[in-house]
This record gives C-alpha cells, sequence and structure tokens, in this order.
C-alpha cells in the first residue's frame, strides 16, 4: 500500500479534480475544516465515493481578536488563515456513497459527442456509436451492416430508460432528447 495522500484547501480545485485524486490513490484523507463550503462539500461526497477517509480540525485560538480578523488575515477579500492552534484531527464518520454507473455515464459521454459533433442522433447512430465505443456488442442483423431490432431494444433498456430514470435525458419531441443540466454535469464530472 502506498503511503496515504492528505488533500487540503487549494483555492482553484474543483470537485472533478477532488474526485480524481481520491480514485488514484489507496488512502487518501481529506481535511474538511479548511478552505471554501465548495471544497468542503466536494471533499465530502468524493471522499464517500471512492472510500476515502475524512477529518476536522477545529481552532481552538486564534492568533488575533475576532474583530480584527478581516484586517489581518485578508487578502483580496480572501480569508487567508487565522488559526494559531489546533485540536487533534478527529475522523468524520462517513457513509457509502455510490458513485454512478460507469457504462452508464461513458454511453452518455458518447452520446453527447454524438451530438456536439453534429451527427445524427437516430437510434440507429447512437447504437453504433455504442458499439464504436465498446459499450454494447452484437448489434448487426446477420449477414447485414443493419443494427439488429434486439440491438436497439437492448439500448433503450440498458442505457436510455436509465437515463430517463435518473434524470439526465429529457424526452423533448418526437422521440428526440435532450440533457438536462445533472446529465450534462454528470459527463462533466465522470465522464
Amino acid at each position: 500500500m502506498e503511503d496515504p495522500v492528505t488533500l487540503t484547501v487549494e483555492h482553484s480545485i474543483s470537485i472533478d479534480e477532488i474526485y480524481e485524486k481520491v480514485k488514484e490513490h489507496d488512502l487518501v484523507y481529506v481535511n474538511v475544516s479548511v478552505g471554501s463550503r465548495v471544497f468542503c462539500a466536494a471533499g465530502l461526497v468524493a471522499t464517500m465515493m471512492e472510500g476515502g477517509r475524512m477529518y476536522h480540525v477545529a481552532a481552538e485560538e486564534y492568533t488575533v481578536d475576532e474583530e480584527k480578523i478581516e484586517d489581518v488575515y485578508c487578502e483580496d477579500g480572501e480569508l487567508v488563515g487565522q488559526a494559531k492552534k489546533v485540536s487533534e484531527p478527529k475522523e468524520i464518520i462517513s457513509f457509502d456513497l455510490t458513485t454512478p454507473n460507469d457504462r452508464l455515464i461513458q454511453g452518455l459521454k458518447a452520446l453527447k459527442d454524438l451530438k456536439e459533433r453534429g451527427g445524427l442522433t437516430s437510434t440507429t447512430n447512437i447504437v453504433e456509436k455504442l458499439e464504436e465505443e465498446g459499450l454494447m456488442d452484437d448489434i448487426y442483423e446477420k449477414d447485414r451492416k443493419k443494427v439488429s431490432q434486439s440491438a436497439v431494444m437492448r439500448y433503450r433498456r440498458q442505457f436510455l430508460e436509465k437515463w430517463i430514470d435518473k434524470g439526465y435525458l429529457k424526452k423533448e419531441d418526437r422521440g428526440n432528447y435532450e440533457f438536462t443540466e445533472d446529465g450534462k454535469r454528470m459527463v462533466e464530472v465522470f465522464g
């Protein structure tokens, strides 16, 4: 097992960067007592999804009086630190959060790529794109280069219905499906 990695505040770290760090290492400790609210929330979620360990360190004493904190510890409106002494770290009890189904997310990414390239998003084209990405196989009718009805049904059961149920896609007019904000974020973070 490798040495543990400790993540603390970085001004520009994003949830997907935290998620990747936690995913890459065997043991990650995330200090959720420092940084912005976004960092703390992202750290909590990413840590629970990938089995890292969270901890919190409370300040017991500050270096200046509370009235002078902004004058002393802010640079360009950003709080840069004020703890003079801290307590021993206390682990935060967590619970399992499941990561989204990777196959569904990779399929969603393939659909997004197809849409962004301006490709026709007919069911046949989507099934072929999924096959190209290694997410489906045995999609053609015997001795023909035509997508089989069974492949279309598998696509609907294994991908389309689940994307809709999870709120990643919404049906528009005439069988056209559009990404929801959640669907876009899922591809952005996990795709």
